[in-house]
């Protein structure tokens, strides 16, 4: 074939990219053994494409009392009209990567197929930073306050509370050690249902941490009557799935192998289940002393994604400043929502607690 010629690279690098397959995320070495969050945020049931300035949150706070027993020929009662919507909105995030590459890099004269496996390489490793990130931030420390830039992680949704068991998962504190005032835009001051279930634990038995963490299954699982159709703002339904980390795992195992099938979960089992809903380990918890458990209805989480701006591939430009460098930007806008704080429950470590 001909001889490639250093201004054709580009041009052969985006053609190179139309042949590819949307960014997937296959054969990662690296030090995290799974990306759970990134592999769950990333599945097509978790991602909902919206548009608007906000990502609007719609709840309904309360339900109206003008039910009564009445007899024959008895006159109307009074009309008992009430409020019973409100709403909150979640402000989009923007991020980005990249990958880039010098002319002086390639071998021109290796021929076309090595410069696409280059290409393929490098916007593969690129993807394994952007995964690795993504995994780092939704386990991670909640944004400042005055963070404008951070999506909302995991811990701004799901609030610990080590002080009593119940729907006490209000507001979180950001890393700046200021309190939030409101959660996806709603105030749990205001609204107390729209908490998450807590409770601290101090020994992985029976005794304590089981009976907790049964407790919670069964608080969060919320069902509306029967005829009554609740749209969510999601609408996927019960979805659960726990999360901890490998000190308690390992803990769970032992105490699977010490089991009664009829306890109600299996630990010892090639996936473990609590509750009919899989127990999985996350690496990036590991370092969380609170050891805690994260019960997460995924029913009720998204990827809300602006239309047309999730993970867009630019084409390659030159990089400026730099003239035999080109790079390929790679640009979303999102954010993450819980559309129902109350059927979210995280349990955590307390040494000196000793309540049920």
């Amino acid at each position: 074939m001909p001889t490639l010629e250093a201004q054709t690279i580009p041009d052969l690098i985006q053609a190179t990219l139309d042949d590819l397959q949307p960014m997937t995320l296959t054969d990662l070495t690296t030090d995290v053994q799974e990306h759970v969050a990134f592999n769950r945020l990333m599945k097509k049931s978790q991602v909902d494409f919206q548009s608007g300035l906000q990502v609007r949150i719609n709840i309904m706070t309360a339900s109206v009392n003008n039910a009564r027993f009445v007899g024959l020929y008895q006159t109307d009662g009074e009309i008992n009209q009430q409020d019973v919507l409100d709403h909150g909105s979640v402000p989009w995030r923007f991020s980005d990567f990249n990958w880039a590459w010098d002319e002086r890099e390639i071998d021109i004269n290796n021929g076309q197929s090595q410069i696409q496996d280059y290409v393929k390489t490098k916007r593969q490793a690129s993807l394994i930073g952007w995964a690795e990130f993504i995994e780092t931030w939704f386990w991670g420390s909640v944004p400042a306050t005055t963070d404008v830039k951070t999506p909302y992680p995991l811990r701004y949704w799901i609030v610990k509370s080590t002080s009593s068991a119940g729907f006490n998962g209000g507001a979180p504190t950001g890393s700046d050690s200021v309190a939030y005032t409101s959660v996806g835009g709603i105030s749990p001051s205001t609204y107390s249902r729209w908490k998450n279930y807590t409770a601290p634990f101090t020994n992985i038995t029976e005794e304590d941490l089981i009976q907790k963490w049964r407790t919670a299954t069964r608080k969060v699982n919320f069902r509306p009557p029967v005829g009554v159709q609740m749209t969510n703002m999601f609408g996927t339904g019960l979805m659960y799935e726990h999360y901890t980390n490998e000190s308690n795992y390992t803990q769970f195992e032992s105490l699977g192998d010490k089991r009664n099938d009829n306890l109600g979960y299996d630990f010892a089992g090639q996936t473990p289940t609590f509750a009919r809903a899989p127990v999985q380990w996350v690496p990036k918890l590991d370092n969380d002393t609170d050891d805690p458990i994260y019960s997460i209805n995924w029913g009720r989480f998204k990827t809300a994604i602006l239309k047309g701006k999730w993970m867009r591939e630019r084409p390659a430009m030159q990089a400026p400043f730099q003239h035999n460098v080109w790079v390929v930007w790679v640009d979303s806008q999102w954010n993450m929502i819980c559309s129902d704080r109350r059927s979210q429950a995280v349990l955590s470590r307390s040494a000196s607690y000793t309540g049920n």
